[in-house]
């Protein structure tokens, strides 16, 4: 408790929260086609129908859902030298540009279960980074108003990396360059280029150390965030 005190005092550097947040814009980017391109690019690659490919994209978020609570165990159990939870983003970065590229960049003649396994591939890749990078930040501070900033920032960068995920393919292709195809392939080199160079910035932020928490109970939980007044 004591330490929590002396923690909640120190104010972070805006460079730190920066490098911190910056993660977040390429997994933003990471997201938005799956919503806007990925659905018409693979009805008209794979020829099968958008009644079908909802299903597909159904069970590719059912399974997501089965591992978010999975990776953030997993995550909370961690303990390395380098922290508990800059290790799955570092190490993260690279599986999850490989499962991009697969669900971005499928082959020719690939099939409805291609695309499956490549949602699925993606989907954990993604929560694997995403669940301890999140939970990464709730733990930068013990400070409340601080907490929020770090939080504000980093969905700042979410939001950016949503604006960009649709302004790059329109200021490099125009005209008929701008097909499903070469959209995507801008796609992937972009998150390519933003994802490994985000990481390496946020790789200097200092982790949280490992901390000793008791088991959770559900109704004792929800007694908690009751009593918290925001």
């Amino acid at each position: 408790r004591t330490m929590s005190k002396e923690r909640s005092r120190v104010r972070l550097p805006f460079k730190t929260i920066g490098a911190y947040s910056l993660p977040s814009l390429p997994m933003a980017m990471l997201l938005t086609p799956i919503i806007i391109y990925l659905p018409a690019f693979y009805a008209q690659h794979l020829g099968t129908s958008l009644s079908a490919l909802g299903v597909l994209f159904f069970i590719g978020r059912l399974f997501d859902g089965i591992t978010d609570p999975i990776i953030g165990r997993l995550s909370d159990r961690y303990s390395s030298r380098f922290g508990r939870r800059k290790p799955w983003l570092i190490i993260g970065t690279v599986p999850l540009m490989i499962a991009t590229y697969l669900l971005c960049r499928p082959p020719e003649g690939s099939s409805a279960i291609y695309l499956l396994l490549a949602l699925v591939l993606f989907y954990v890749a993604y929560t694997a980074v995403r669940i301890p990078y999140i939970s990464w930040g709730a733990e930068l501070s013990y400070n409340y108003a601080e907490r929020n900033h770090i939080s504000g920032l980093r969905e700042m960068a979410s939001m950016t990396g949503i604006l960009l995920s649709v302004a790059i393919p329109y200021f490099f292709l125009k005209g008929d360059n701008a097909s499903l195809d070469n959209i995507m392939l801008v796609f992937t080199i972009s998150v390519f280029i933003f994802l490994p160079i985000s990481t390496l910035i946020a790789a200097r932020v200092p982790d949280s150390p490992r901390q000793i928490s008791s088991k959770t109970y559900f109704f004792p939980d929800l007694h908690l965030i009751w009593k918290n007044r925001p």
